[in-house]
């Protein structure tokens, strides 16, 4: 099972390891209050880091800096557009996996602050 947790204004999914690419993808969706919020055209940066307890002498990886700018229109998405008053998801990608991981970690931009931890 794919667990999702919510909190403050985002919904973060684990995600699972994809046998044939040995990659695990964690989503985290941003609310439409949080997503109205930022500032729009000004790109903000979310940190993703990940933690295998299978290995729990491994030390979690470094924060990857995720660089988005998020963009509202109020017509039609398409491509990765995002509608005026509505969620939008960004992913981060784990490569090279055999196992699932434990941990995905998300970070909010500007403050920092950890969004979720073990999920």
């Amino acid at each position: 099972a794919v667990r999702t947790t919510s909190t403050s204004g985002h919904t973060i999914t684990k995600g699972t390891v994809d046998g044939s690419t040995n990659i695990q993808k964690s989503t985290l969706t941003i609310d439409t209050t949080t997503l109205s919020s930022l500032v729009a055209s000004s790109p903000v940066t979310y940190k993703c880091s990940a933690k295998s307890t299978l290995y729990p002498d491994s030390e979690a990886s470094s924060y990857k800096n995720l660089e988005v700018t998020f963009l509202t229109f109020g017509l039609i998405a398409k491509n990765s557009e995002v509608l005026k008053g509505t969620q939008a998801t960004i992913s981060c990608e784990v490569t090279g996996l055999t196992k699932a991981l434990d941990s995905v970690i998300w970070k909010k931009p500007i403050s920092g602050d950890v969004i979720t931890h073990d999920v």
